[in-house]
């Protein structure tokens, strides 16, 4: 079956006072003070929806974005973060080099299947996500009065809901990294976790299309890169690439973590977030050779090195503790994932942290 998969256009262009930055330091997931404001008011999504990828089974999956603003925070409270943004500690018996947060793919929740459908199916929804993956409960929770939310979903069969899910979490991830911005007074947000939300400066880099020639030919062929690396989309910079990153980072364990569930042949679940990550690499290394003062002003922002270094991890997280124990979710992600792998892309990613990142959630001390 084909489906074709509406996303939300995100635009904000607002102002954000800089934090300075020291290559090699640990990173730290602190609130860091806002400039500009937007109003709140405004409609984030510009012109509402436009058409992604095709996906269910055949190709691509979803979304259309931007974003801007800088600093990072522990939550909508706005209250410090944690000073480990891998989310492990030694003290709660996990590895502090490698990242992970709270996942339970094998948590019951066989009464919400088999009382599911009717007016209640949001909270049924939510419910189950708070079961086993609580950071998309907290996302769904916040953006549960959003109009798209019954438009990305299935209220009658389950089954066909989890079918969802995969557009249904992008989606709002798009529009609450929008929508909290605004509230918070920020140029754009990233969620990845209720206690790790982190704000970027304003849109600043060149134009992404012009890491179209740099891919190799299969990647340049690809549906992400003719989506997100040419027309409108390609116009696009940095930021809005984090931002495009992390709904795809988001929307695998939103639903892998109900693999058992999903009756399709082949989803590209995986594919998308690898794709993304590989996209990331080439545009560091354009920038590093081609735009050293971007480069240099990127790696002085905070929130843009955390933001590199979380969204290969939980990445590679979330594949390892669950997306790769249902083989159906991933059609194209193996070779998107031998591409990001390789040593001489991942290496982009370790100059720009300062950071050992390797193929998997830990870090090489």
């Amino acid at each position: 079956m084909f489906r074709r998969l509406l996303g939300c256009v995100v635009l904000l262009a607002t102002g954000c006072a800089d934090d300075p930055y020291e290559p090699g330091v640990p990173l730290m997931t602190g609130a860091s003070e806002a400039g500009g404001t937007s109003d709140s008011d405004a409609d984030p999504t510009g012109n509402g929806p436009t058409e992604g990828p095709e996906t269910s089974g055949d190709s691509a999956s979803q979304g259309t974005s931007d974003d801007d603003a800088t600093g990072s925070t522990g939550g909508d409270e706005e209250t410090a973060g944690t000073d480990d943004p891998t989310g492990a500690s030694e003290s709660d018996g996990g590895d502090p080099l490698c990242y992970s947060e709270p996942l339970d793919p094998d948590a019951d929740i066989s009464d919400i299947v088999n009382s599911y459908g009717g007016a209640g199916f949001q909270d049924a929804v939510i419910e189950a996500m708070n079961r086993r993956y609580p950071a998309g409960a907290y996302l769904l929770d916040a953006q549960r009065d959003d109009p798209y939310w019954s438009q990305f979903s299935d209220p009658n069969s389950w089954e066909g809901m989890v079918g969802w899910l995969d557009t249904l979490v992008h989606e709002q991830t798009h529009l609450f990294n929008a929508y909290h911005a605004i509230d918070v007074g920020q140029s754009a947000s990233l969620y990845m976790r209720e206690d790790l939300i982190l704000y970027l400066p304003p849109e600043q880099g060149f134009a992404r299309s012009q890491i179209l020639a740099d891919l190799p030919p299969a990647l340049a062929q690809s549906i992400y890169a003719d989506t997100y690396l040419t027309g409108d989309q390609g116009t696009r910079g940095f930021g809005s690439l984090l931002d495009e990153t992390s709904c795809y980072v988001n929307e695998v364990p939103g639903m892998s973590v109900f693999g058992e569930y999903f009756g399709g042949f082949g989803l590209s679940l995986r594919d998308g977030s690898a794709a993304m990550l590989v996209f990331l690499e080439f545009y560091l290394r354009r920038a590093r050779t081609q735009d050293p003062d971007f480069y240099a002003w990127a790696q002085s922002q905070p929130a843009y090195v955390e933001a590199v270094q979380l969204l290969w991890q939980r990445t590679q997280f979330f594949y390892e503790a669950v997306a790769d124990d249902h083989p159906s979710l991933g059609i194209s992600d193996g070779e998107y994932r031998a591409e990001a792998e390789l040593e001489a892309n991942l290496d982009e990613l370790r100059m720009f942290t300062g950071v050992g990142l390797q193929a998997g959630p830990c870090i090489d001390p």
